[in-house]
């Protein structure tokens, strides 16, 4: 079952065995290819294991096979893509873009203060805070 594959997962990642916790996290998504969270938590790990490619690319795939998105579960999205973005040099102007897009789909996400410093760095103005 996916969901038992996505707290395996959650739980390596919480005890720091990242490949672990990737290797649940792919078998999840071998049971049910367009399940958003084990994709986005696939790509969180990636990314804290420094494998931008990897973490972006799962993220492009996410979107790809989750054409119609929950609003939190979109802004999830452009959370992710912007950090990977972000992350990557001389990308962060999409990185903006999809910051930008993640704070006005949930302005009030546990990340959206680190995002709104992140865009004042890039010399923007983030979003107001309604949605």
């Amino acid at each position: 079952d996916a969901a038992i594959l996505i707290s395996l997962g959650g739980a390596l990642k919480a005890g720091a065995d990242l490949e672990g916790a990737t290797g649940a996290y792919r078998r999840a998504i071998q049971i049910d290819s367009a399940n958003f969270p084990a994709r986005f938590d696939l790509a969180t790990v990636y990314y804290e294991m420094g494998r931008m490619t990897e973490a972006l690319e799962e993220l492009e795939s996410a979107r790809r096979v989750k054409a119609v998105m929950a609003p939190l579960d979109l802004a999830d999205y452009h959370y992710g893509m912007g950090a990977v973005l972000y992350a990557t040099p001389g990308r962060e102007p999409e990185a903006a873009s999809h910051f930008t897009e993640a704070l006005r789909l949930n302005p009030d996400a546990p990340q959206a203060a680190e995002v709104r410093e992140a865009l004042r760095q890039m010399g923007m103005s983030p979003p107001d805070r309604s949605p």
